[in-house]
């Protein structure tokens, strides 16, 4: 994580923290982690927490926590760089409809690229995605 995690004051009542700029696979394990510190602490003035894929937003009110103050608390919850992976997540099978009333522009789409409606339903079927 070189360079990483980042700290970036976010407007006024925001801290972000980056924990990479690339999605690959340990980086929400860590982002999980951290929300789940912060979540856990009881710190008056802490507000939202918003993760994604490779960071942490993180509101707070100004009034009762300075900058200065909640970043050196954030920065004494970071989990260690050699954080275990949780245990295996299961798998959820989200059923989707493709084509007809369900999607209109499935035929468009194919024909924009060349492909058949089957070939254009395999590209987001055919993985699966870490959420």
């Amino acid at each position: 994580m070189e360079n990483f995690p980042r700290f970036s004051p976010f407007g006024d009542r925001g801290i972000l923290i980056e924990f990479s700029k690339e999605i690959n696979p340990p980086i929400p394990y860590w982002v999980r982690e951290m929300t789940h510190r912060v979540a856990g602490i009881k710190i008056a003035g802490i507000g939202d927490l918003i993760p994604s894929y490779c960071g942490l937003f993180i509101g707070y009110d100004p009034f009762v926590l300075s900058y200065s103050q909640f970043l050196s608390c954030l920065r004494e919850l970071l989990p260690p760089e050699n954080l275990d992976p949780p245990a295996p997540i299961p798998i959820k099978r989200v059923p989707v409809v493709y084509g007809d009333i369900y999607g209109p522009h499935l035929s468009n789409v194919a024909r924009y690229h060349k492909y058949s409606p089957e070939e254009v339903v395999r590209w987001p079927t055919s993985t699966n995605y870490l959420v």
